[in-house]
């Protein structure tokens, strides 16, 4: 979309809950993005986000849309986004950059999808754990690792930097990178709860589990919305090396223990208030999209972030039952119906 100052812009759509994380994140961007508008239902909290940013305020997300189009939605809402509003943003030719996902389970992902089925390639959650500075630097870490056998990723953050979900929408897209749909996912949380709410955006506390990966291999998992500072890593084992990677840096070792690939050396981050960490890494991501907007394989991004909502519900389901589930078997019910 041609912007008249030649600065793009943006528009948010965000619940109360959210709308610090929102201006903190656009504060981060340091004008890269202007902000069109603000939108999300009507509370101190957004009229006071658009303010700040000195934006008109909605209510009404296709009319925010309509008003001001623009080539980002920025989307920290914790309902789930309506298939006509998915419409309206595909209509736009927006592309959605999720702070909070559009779908929490396979059934609303599947009206979305039923309304307009290339919607994946549009939706961009951030920060990504894929999308990190260091992983997107590591010199294909597949080719040295041989057969993969153990996978173990910790994702945590601080209360008010992402909602559980979020983490573990990241976590299983991360997992999903390297290797096939799980089998089996066994879980367990540990929150303030008296029994397990069925709402997936209700989830809190730290939450463990383990899933079979086929031919032997698994994948362990740590995620937490209540952390006392953020950190994100992934370490993968495979027949001839080992990969680990956080936020910052990565490590690529062969079978003798020897570095293969490693970052060279760089300056040190400019210290960052703790509040501002989150924010600065979706900033971060979001600045590279800015420049340069890879075009998606639209079926591999539809299966790919299916693939992730099913093991994030399947992982929530283990958490209520205390029994494995089978991510597959929910994609079998819910999208081949």
């Amino acid at each position: 979309m041609p912007e008249s100052d030649g600065v793009p812009k943006l528009v948010i759509w965000t619940d109360p809950d959210r709308a610090a994380a929102c201006v903190a994140t656009v504060n981060q961007l340091g004008g890269v993005l202007k902000t069109a508008a603000v939108g999300g239902p009507r509370s101190s909290a957004v009229e006071h986000l658009a303010r700040d940013l000195g934006a008109p305020l909605l209510d009404d997300l296709r009319k925010l849309l309509n008003d001001h189009p623009t080539p980002w939605l920025l989307y920290a809402a914790s309902q789930a986004l309506s298939p006509a509003d998915a419409q309206a943003i595909h209509d736009q030719g927006t592309t959605i950059v999720a702070l909070e996902p559009v779908a929490a389970d396979l059934d609303e992902w599947a009206r979305l999808v039923a309304q307009v089925p290339s919607l994946a390639a549009g939706v961009v959650p951030l920060p990504a754990f894929l999308l990190s500075p260091s992983v997107q630097a590591a010199a294909e870490p597949l080719s040295v690792l041989g057969d993969l056998q153990s996978i173990a990723a910790l994702f945590q953050a601080r209360p008010g930097d992402a909602s559980l979900l979020a983490l573990l929408l990241d976590v299983w897209m991360t997992v999903l990178a390297l290797g096939d749909l799980p089998e089996s996912i066994d879980a367990s949380l540990t929150g303030p709860y008296r029994q397990i709410p069925r709402d997936m955006r209700a989830l809190t506390g730290h939450l463990h589990a383990h899933a079979r990966l086929g031919d032997g291999r698994s994948a362990v998992i740590q995620v937490t919305d209540h952390a006392a500072a953020l950190r994100r890593s992934l370490h993968v084992l495979g027949s001839t090396g080992q990969f680990e990677a956080t936020d910052e840096s990565y490590t690529l070792l062969n079978a003798a223990g020897q570095p293969v690939d490693a970052p060279g050396p760089a300056a040190a981050p400019a210290p960052q208030p703790l509040g501002a960490l989150y924010p600065g890494l979706i900033a971060a991501q979001w600045r590279r999209l800015v420049d340069h907007i890879p075009a998606p394989d639209e079926w591999a991004a539809r299966e790919r972030l299916a693939g992730a909502i099913a093991c994030s519900q399947a992982t929530a389901l283990s958490c209520r039952t205390g029994q494995p589930e089978s991510p597959r078997r929910l994609l079998e019910m819910h999208l081949r119906a």
